[in-house]
């Protein structure tokens, strides 16, 4: 199971309460709502993997490894949208590859562009 919490920094101040919900829950897309008296840090303890990455309030926002094992963004006080989305670089190469191979093997299959074999 997910959880989502935040954990205020040290000498945040009085009002350190912090709440987060889970807006939509994906294979490649979090969308969470916070609201926090203090900065803190939003937490999921779902596995951090490369290729993921954090938006607050639809901004890029750096995420962090917290743990070893899961994901943090930092989020200062108020209300924020935070949205995590996997989007891997070997996702775009490998798009990119076959986008390349497949225009190859199109551009042999044209009539008159290959070299004519033994007659």
């Amino acid at each position: 199971m997910l959880e989502c919490f935040t954990r205020p920094t040290p000498g945040a101040g009085p009002s350190t309460e912090a709440s987060a919900d889970i807006r939509e829950y994906g294979p490649t897309r979090v969308r969470v709502t916070t609201a926090a008296g203090a900065a803190a840090y939003l937490v999921l303890t779902d596995t951090w993997f490369p290729g993921w990455r954090a938006r607050v309030d639809g901004r890029d926002a750096v995420l962090w490894r917290a743990d070893h094992a899961f994901r943090a963004v930092w989020i200062p006080p108020g209300r924020h949208e935070v949205e995590f989305r996997f989007e891997p670089r070997s996702l775009k190469v490998g798009l990119l590859v076959s986008v390349l191979s497949l225009t190859a093997t199109l551009a042999l299959l044209v009539p008159g562009r290959h070299p004519a074999g033994p007659a």
